[in-house]
């Protein structure tokens, strides 16, 4: 059985419309997002979320909120660890972690040892794993002298640091 051409005409016709068709939606479907056909329009712009969030941690801790900051900041990590902002998040988590280590807020990492009778600022340290120059800085003591009765935070001092170098 041959076919006519006409036939023949209308099975190319089918072939180019089935095939241009698939290979038109796959052209749309995965090309990537152009973000540069905005930079035509001068009111666009582009903005990573992390420099909103970094701006937004900076005014937290200015504000004092230490805890929310460091929410922010470590959340603001995980999600895009490959930002513009990131060595900036990195640094101000840094310091937002050093801010909340040597505050004299409680906090989990922190136990509240009241002095007893014949207690030294560095037995009280070396019974709980701490060392005196901490216990000293958290509670912004003068001198090593303690009395008994006073409430003190105790630092732990298992912890790791991590040093990214660039």
């Amino acid at each position: 059985m041959r076919m006519s051409f006409s036939q023949k005409y209308v099975v190319v016709l089918l072939a180019i419309a089935i095939f241009g068709g698939s290979g038109y939606f796959a052209h749309i479907a995965f090309r990537p997002v152009e973000l540069n056909r905005y930079k035509s329009i001068p009111w666009v712009k582009y903005v990573h979320p992390n420099i909103k969030k970094l701006k937004q941690a900076q005014d937290l801790v200015r504000e004092g909120k230490l805890d929310e900051a460091h929410t922010i900041l470590f959340k603001a990590l995980v999600t895009a660890p490959k930002s513009p902002v990131t060595r900036e998040l990195r640094d101000l988590l840094g310091q937002v972690n050093t801010q909340i280590f040597f505050s004299n807020d409680p906090s989990p990492r922190k136990t509240e040892y009241t002095v007893q009778q014949g207690d030294a600022l560095s037995s009280v340290a070396r019974k709980l794993d701490s060392s005196a120059e901490a216990i000293i800085r958290v509670n912004n003591l003068d001198s090593t002298l303690i009395r008994p009765g006073e409430k003190l935070l105790v630092p732990q001092l298992d912890f790791t640091i991590t040093i990214d170098l660039p």
